[in-house]
């Protein structure tokens, strides 16, 4: 999945997950959780998501909410880091 794809599942997925995020357009560049689309519930479903297009478990104790910031963080900071290992 390329970098655009991969932006447009993510997305798709907040859609159906968040109600503070329908109507609301973003981009990939986006403080998620500064404008309201993402708290800590859509959070947890978010990272389960995203364990399951990388077919692992995060281990999450790497991790801070920088790197959840935006669809571009996610998608630099862990979605590349597995596809690549």
């Amino acid at each position: 999945m390329n970098e655009q794809e991969f932006y447009k599942k993510i997305t798709e997925f907040i859609y159906t997950i968040s109600e503070e995020a329908k109507g609301i357009k973003f981009t990939e560049q986006d403080d998620l959780l500064q404008i309201g689309i993402l708290d800590s519930f859509s959070m947890v479903s978010l990272i389960t998501f995203l364990e399951s297009l990388i077919a692992t478990d995060l281990p999450l104790e790497e991790y801070s909410l920088v790197h959840f910031k935006s669809l571009k963080t996610i998608y630099e900071n862990i979605y590349l880091k597995y596809l690549i290992s």
